[in-house]
């Protein structure tokens, strides 16, 4: 059964109990705490900037986290216990400033970052918590403002990233460690400035962006690698956002948490029939909103997905 947040309504939630709304649950945190909407959390982290969610194939929940002073802390949940401790990833001389994870159908997990000089960079922990020696950087991952990464159920990852001119670029790393390398996904006259996506059982991947006029679009890479007919489409409603993330759910289906620019957060979902719901408003009616300046829902395809958010009140 997946997990949702209370920005999903509750009608979504299948035999699921009661959340409490998040105006209770982080009326005590200060402005850059993490907040995970769970049955169980990892202890509280302050000081965040940025952060991303995944279940690996195992069923372990992790989660990655930049802090305001470019470190990057990890937590982790096995499929039975506890959160362990956050653990910073010692990179001496290193300032990043975004994240991303992907669980691997394996158990392992892949981490990439972007750091302060635009680079991108990549490493995995394995199955036995153990990790590759060190951080690598793919061929061609530098200039980049953003990221993100996905797992795909053939054991490769797909990542897209913005560049610091407003060009989304697609990558794959392969099960067997090559890269495809970079590819510009040309789009004459959009500049972007936030993108995500997400790998879903089928072989197929969804990709979101944001532009600078605060439009989402979504477009879908089907698993022999070519792109849906028609390109990229707009949900309705997708207007006047600032930072969005995607995930699978239901094996073909998908769910977007999106930033508006009064720090509250709105979802929407896309069936498996490629048709959309109307956007929740998170906290819609609440007279005294908790507003955030980050929002990430993540997870495993068919299992579970979470939203995480970072305050801003």
């Amino acid at each position: 059964m997946r997990s949702r947040t209370a920005a999903v309504c509750a009608a979504a939630l299948i035999g699921a109990a009661a959340f409490t709304p998040l105006s209770a649950q982080a009326a005590d945190e200060v402005p850059g705490t993490l907040i995970v909407m769970g049955d169980t959390n990892p202890t509280t982290l302050t000081g965040v900037s940025q952060a991303a969610y995944t279940m690996t194939g195992h069923h372990n929940q992790q989660i990655v986290a930049v802090t305001t002073t470019g470190a990057v802390d990890f937590s982790y949940q096995p499929w039975t216990g506890v959160w362990r401790s956050w653990q910073t990833l010692a990179q001496p001389g290193v300032t990043v400033k975004g994240v991303g994870i992907a669980g691997m159908p394996d158990g392992s997990s892949q981490l990439i970052e972007v750091t302060s000089t635009g680079q991108l960079l990549h490493t995995i922990r394995n199955n036995d918590t153990t990790w590759q020696a060190g951080w690598a950087s793919p061929a061609g991952s530098t200039g980049f403002k953003q990221a993100a990464i996905t797992a795909m159920p053939d054991g490769s990852a797909q990542l897209v990233a913005v560049t610091t001119s407003g060009v989304l670029m697609h990558n794959i790393r392969f099960a067997n460690g090559s890269w495809q390398g970079w590819r510009a996904l040309s789009q004459p006259g959009v500049t972007v400035t936030d993108a995500s996506i997400a790998g879903l059982e089928d072989g197929t991947a969804q990709i979101i962006e944001v532009t600078s006029t605060g439009v989402l679009k979504h477009n879908l890479r089907e698993a022999n690698g070519s792109w849906q007919t028609g390109g990229w489409g707009t949900p309705s409603g997708a207007t006047g956002i600032t930072q969005a993330t995607i995930t699978g759910i239901d094996a073909t289906g998908s769910e977007i948490a999106a930033l508006l620019p009064d720090g509250l957060v709105e979802t929407v979902d896309r069936n498996p029939d490629g048709s959309w719901t109307g956007w929740t408003e998170q906290e819609k009616n609440d007279p005294d909103p908790v507003t955030f300046s980050y929002v990430y829902v993540g997870g495993h395809p068919v299992y579970h997905s979470e939203q995480i958010e970072v305050t801003s009140n």
